[in-house]
């Protein structure tokens, strides 16, 4: 892998708290963009609430919202490390962890209320919360006991990854009971799964460090941007349009997937490095990108225009991981002193 890859995804899991089977092989080689990306840049007016923390907490960070508000992530508090937490629209709830369970972490939500993630206690295992209920969702057969659940839409289905017999983590679907491995194309050993839409499709990576995408059976290698050795695919729409990153000579940006086309997202001005996490069924998508004088602050893209969604007060950076269908982003941002998850709403002026 590329030495931007590399930088990417250590700067990926450094700022983010928590931070097969295949009827049919179909690849598609996308057709990039021709012409570099140029964004106005927006103007709106932007709210950022701070979400706090568990009781006696100091860091905590945002990685998932559902169209009714609800947001998912992590929180320390006395005595632990991180546990999952469910924020909803001003009470915050300690989702906990497997029995015996010191560390959780809650990674995506659907409009259900069904949450996400992984925790502790049975190795580092895939969970389900469902109202109350804490499950296992199991892991590779014959595999190695760490999985995690990274997405869930409405019915129910829970992409992730677990690890295999030598350790290598495959992507993982759970649907109610049984679980598939995605596969890889030849050549790949490792995969992960990272996003899934309502009609059942899910991206992640792969082939060989590139952004893939799973649909019922046929797997389609996304591609990378123009010169680019490496891609990731972290979010997909019902429209099946998908955002991830790629690296080129010297960067890693923000790309967009839509039907066969990838485009370059850009950066804010004067950025080098941006990453896209999520894509609404609006089309609205977000992530982080840096500029001059700062390392990373979280982004929004929407058709054409590029907005900062800027830090809390006394912050230097931010990162935006998901969207719902009103607009509503959540991430995490530090301060003097702590992170803490972040609720956006933009409005134009």
């Amino acid at each position: 892998m590329e030495r931007t890859a590399t930088t990417y995804i250590q700067l990926r899991h450094a700022l983010w708290l928590t931070l097969g089977l295949t009827v049919g092989c179909s690849e598609q080689p996308a057709m990039p963009s021709t012409t570099p990306p140029t964004f106005a840049v927006a103007a709106s007016a932007i709210t950022a609430t701070d979400l706090g923390t568990l009781p006696g907490g100091r860091f905590s960070g945002a990685s998932g919202i559902n169209n009714r508000g609800q947001v998912v992530g992590g929180s320390d508090g006395p005595g632990f490390s991180e546990h999952a937490v469910l924020w909803d629209h001003g009470a915050v709830t300690d989702l906990g962890t497997f029995p015996g369970g010191t560390f959780s972490g809650a990674l995506g939500i659907n409009n259900r209320g069904q949450v996400v993630g992984l925790s502790d206690g049975r190795g580092f295992g895939a969970v389900l919360w469902d109202h109350g209920t804490v499950a296992d969702l199991g892991t590779f057969p014959g595999g190695f006991a760490n999985a995690a659940g990274h997405g869930i839409n409405g019915r129910g289905q829970v992409v992730g990854f677990g690890e295999d017999a030598r350790g290598d983590p495959r992507a993982l679907l759970w649907d109610h009971g049984t679980l598939t491995d995605l596969g890889t194309l030849a050549g790949a050993t490792v995969s992960r799964a990272s996003g899934i839409n309502e009609p059942g499709q899910v991206v992640g990576h792969g082939v060989l460090g590139v952004a893939t995408l799973w649909d019922h059976g046929v797997v389609t290698v996304l591609g990378t941007l123009p010169g680019g050795t490496f891609s990731e695919a972290l979010g997909i729409n019902n429209q099946g349009q998908v955002v991830g990153v790629g690296d080129g000579p010297g960067f890693f940006h923000a790309v967009l997937w839509d039907r066969g086309a990838v485009t370059d997202l850009g950066t804010l001005p004067g950025g080098t490095h941006s990453s896209a996490s999520a894509i609404n069924n609006r089309g609205q998508v977000v992530g982080f990108s840096d500029g001059p004088g700062f390392a990373f602050h979280a982004v929004l893209w929407d058709h054409g225009a590029v907005t900062d969604l800027g830090t809390l007060p006394g912050g230097t950076f931010s990162v935006a991981a998901a969207i719902n269908d009103r607009g509503e982003v959540v991430g995490n941002g530090d301060g003097p002193g702590f992170t803490h998850a972040i609720l956006w709403r933009i409005s134009s002026r």
